[in-house]
């Protein structure tokens, strides 16, 4: 993530590819800031290669991720300079890619597939986020198949998600009766997001923890230049009159976050190929 100033977007996406080894990647416009990316690596936890992903794993940018991407900046555009000092924030995640016959994690497959155990269980594999309304489709109808093939007789409605809102699609409306004085206020002078946008999440969207709210709800996490340190406190104090927490579990949550923002961060101590 990079200040908009530094590298402007004009409200436009482009789709670039790398010097290094000729991957696409994407230089995305987000308000105040420009979002680059993505990095395409194996998940390997230190010292245990071949073990799969556990709850609890570190999961972050590495430096290389970073040094990669700078890299692929500063060659499309030379004139901007670009260095680690530039990052304002780092995330990742990890893709639950199908095995098969691919070399490197790019040309792995992005498709999902379905399929039913001999338990009855329904499970569903690979996948991506832009696909995940048809990924549940596919999972419903065949669970419906698998309960008419158990005998179920009465008739099952049409699948209605190609026209159903999502859950908070009036999220405006909400706003408007909640954004009152002090909750009008912005959380980050430099961004737009409000006070009432967090009472909204704890509300309507099931936020549950502080790192719900700055990092999964509102993009505080990603966007703001201190990574939203300075409000958490006050974040936290207000997550806590809304979801009842007690001042000992408000201190943790604010531990927490302040953890997780430790953790995105710790690239900085690590080698990162200069930019070229």
């Amino acid at each position: 993530m990079l200040d908009a100033a530094r590298v402007p977007h004009g409200g436009r996406a482009l789709v670039l590819r790398t010097p290094q080894d000729n991957r696409l990647y994407f230089v995305l416009p987000a308000g105040a800031r420009t979002i680059v990316g993505t990095t395409d690596t194996d998940f390997a936890p230190p010292g245990e290669p071949d073990r799969p992903p556990r709850l609890g794993d570190e999961i972050r940018a590495r430096g290389s991720d970073v040094g990669y991407l700078l890299e692929a900046l500063n060659h499309a555009f030379p004139s901007l300079k670009l260095g680690p000092d530039d990052v304002i924030s780092t995330f990742a995640g990890l893709r639950p890619l199908l095995s098969g016959r691919a070399q490197t994690p790019s040309e792995t497959s992005r498709e999902h597939t379905i399929s039913a155990r001999a338990d009855g269980t329904v499970v569903v594999a690979g996948g991506k986020l832009t696909t995940l309304r048809r990924m549940a489709e596919e999972t419903v109808d065949r669970v419906a198949d698998i309960l008419r093939a158990a005998g179920l007789e009465r008739r099952l409605a049409p699948c209605t998600t190609s026209h159903r809102p999502l859950p908070g699609a009036d999220r405006e409306a909400q706003l408007r009766s909640l954004a009152r004085g002090a909750l009008a206020a912005p959380i980050d002078p430099a961004l737009p997001h409000l006070w009432a946008e967090l009472v909204y999440a704890a509300r309507f969207e099931q936020a549950r923890r502080l790192t719900d709210l700055l990092i999964r709800r509102l993009p505080i996490f990603r966007d703001a230049a201190d990574q939203g340190l300075a409000a958490a406190p006050a974040a936290a104090r207000l997550a806590g009159a809304e979801l009842g927490w007690s001042a000992e579990r408000t201190d943790q949550e604010l531990a927490l976050y302040r953890a997780a923002v430790a953790v995105s961060r710790r690239w900085r101590d690590e080698p990162i190929r200069g930019p070229s």
